[in-house]
């Protein structure tokens, strides 16, 4: 018995680690029984929320990074305004990519099998709240981007 439960939390370990290294197609290495079968669930779907988020992060983050790059080149044709305007969007580029890399950090940071089960959770709250910002942050750029059509507009 001593051994199989050495060998769920093992597995465990492996998983979890497995997953803060950013790997969310790891598999179980041992069969889960009896009362360990709902520890097995659990991982395997905070690894399909996790994975899930994630994307959606990284997916949000190349829309924004894409828009904030062409606003960049439209803001250069612009006085000195509308450039205090492209300086603005490449903080919100840099904010979101510090976002990015502050949640792979806590993925990372799951490596201990004690706290991992429960700080699984704390993550993925942790990780809407970084979506909500996001998506601030690209109402704000939607905002930026509306000014910046004024301005064109009144230059023209």
């Amino acid at each position: 018995m001593t051994g199989y439960i050495n060998s769920v939390v093992n597995d465990i370990d492996y998983l979890l680690d497995s997953m803060g290294e950013g790997n969310f197609n790891v598999e179980t290495r041992i069969s889960y029984i009896g009362n360990f079968t709902p520890i097995l669930d659990s991982i395997n779907r905070i690894k399909k929320n996790l994975s899930v988020t994630l994307k959606q992060i990284d997916d949000t983050a190349d829309i924004v990074a894409e828009s904030s790059e062409q606003m960049s080149h439209g803001a250069q044709a612009l006085s000195e305004g509308a450039m205090d305007q492209a300086a603005s969007v490449e903080e919100l580029a840099a904010s979101i990519t510090t976002i990015q890399t502050q949640i792979n950090e806590n993925a990372m940071n799951a490596g201990q099998v004690n706290k991992k089960v429960e700080s699984v959770n704390d993550m993925i709250m942790q990780s809407n709240v970084k979506m909500k910002e996001m998506i601030d942050a690209t109402d704000e750029i939607s905002l930026k981007s509306k000014e910046i059509s004024k301005i064109i507009n009144i230059i023209e």
